[in-house]
């Protein structure tokens, strides 16, 4: 049994409740600080099939918000962070551990963490009371010190508008270019899902089951709706260009039954909403709410293609590697010459920028269905060797390596 004590700050998508699943497994004593603030579907719990709250996870007080965080007491965050062995954290951890001079060991960035809480002060501060200028401030700095002073960062090869945040920050520390171990996939086998559901079967379950079997060809797409108020955004994920190119799939296979899955999440809801409409593709579109990961797992089983962003360029996200992890095709947008210093290959995509390239992507996917599960299941190998092992050695690496 492994004697060194680890602290993992935070729980966006659910990221850190799996390295600690990965890391327990490996005989580490674990322990898992969320945030006062994560979103419901994003709580540990909402990862498990058997949805009970690991006795290692600990709630705190902190959180992201200016407010919390300018209010914060430096005893309680040195009080509830001491006397651990290493400390890998996301979100603000960085702020508070600089709070009280500490140097993060391992700082790995869920997104808003890295472009927009060091950043605060280019959002239109001028227009903000002078009480949450100073709060803003105050937060931003300790971000941005924060990340700087981290021993080590882990972010994979990314696009420009990540890479000039980087850049910006000056970042001088150990950067691992793998992406940490975001999908427990011993949860999600096929097996498990099924006889859970069988025994437990809720609402979405079996609507999700009511869709297959009526359905010859189901396409999931469950990132957040962003792509109409902040086209420019470094949120864009280009749902709009998936509909219309769907809706040319459907104009052109009108003897296909094919249904397009989709989830109440994001801003643009309702400019979706409206899309749809005006594409007249309303009834072959089936709205879910929010869901935890279990049920959307469940949903990917049933799903015969998978739709991940088509706005900016990722190598990896969690929607990618719910996909990858179920072994299921995949449509996105990747630039992959961004990626060419990496040291890993890249797992085989559908890779479109437009309308037109998701409407050739859905038809050659449905000609071409033997094939694209070849690829898919290839795609699971790189999940396990890339997006599990790689990054679950480099943590265990530096944990081990630490004096």
């Amino acid at each position: 049994m492994n004697n060194k004590r680890i602290l993992l700050i935070g729980n966006p998508c659910n990221m850190f409740s799996t390295t600690c699943k990965y890391l327990q497994d490996l005989g580490y004593d674990i322990n898992l600080l969320l945030f006062s603030n994560e979103l419901n579907h994003f709580l540990p719990e909402a990862d498990l099939l058997n949805r009970k709250r690991p006795k290692y996870v600990q709630e705190t007080t902190l959180s992201h918000y200016p407010s919390d965080f300018y209010n914060s007491k430096k005893d309680e965050v040195k009080k509830i962070t001491e006397n651990f062995d290493f400390i890998i954290g996301c979100g603000a951890a960085p702020a508070y551990l600089n709070l009280i001079n500490v140097r993060i060991d391992l700082f790995i960035p869920s997104g808003s963490d890295l472009y927009f809480l060091p950043f605060y002060r280019g959002k239109r501060l001028l227009k903000q009371s002078f009480k949450k200028i100073v709060k803003m401030i105050y937060i931003t700095y300790h971000q941005r010190e924060g990340i700087r002073r981290a021993k080590n960062i882990m972010f994979p090869n990314t696009n420009f508008e990540i890479e000039n945040c980087l850049k910006s920050l000056k970042i001088k520390n150990n950067r691992i270019k793998l992406s940490p171990p975001q999908i427990y996939y011993k949860e999600y086998e096929i097996s498990n899902l099924k006889n859970y559901y069988k025994k437990n079967p809720t609402k979405n379950s079996v609507k999700f089951e009511k869709i297959r079997v009526q359905t010859d060809f189901i396409i999931f797409h469950h990132c957040r709706h962003s792509w109409k108020k902040n086209r420019n955004n470094i949120d864009y994920k280009g749902n709009e260009k998936l509909l219309k190119g769907f809706s040319q799939f459907l104009k052109k296979n009108k003897t296909i039954n094919a249904k397009l899955i989709l989830f109440e999440y994001g801003q643009d809801v309702e400019a979706s909403k409206i899309l749809i409409k005006k594409l007249n593709i309303e009834e072959s579109i089936h709205w879910f709410p929010i869901l935890e990961r279990r049920e959307i797992m469940y949903g990917i089983s049933l799903s015969d293609l998978g739709v991940g962003e088509i706005g900016l360029s990722w190598l990896t996200y969690s929607t990618l590697l719910e996909f990858l992890c179920m072994s299921k095709p995949i449509i996105a947008y990747r630039d992959d010459h961004l990626y060419e210093r990496s040291n890993q290959d890249l797992f085989e995509i559908n890779n479109v920028s437009n309308s037109n390239d998701v409407f050739l992507s859905l038809d050659n996917y449905y000609t071409n269905q033997i094939k694209q599960k070849e690829i898919a299941n290839k795609n699971f190998d790189w999940f396990i060797k890339y997006g599990v092992e790689a990054s679950l050695n480099a943590i265990t690496n530096l944990i081990e390596e630490k004096n």
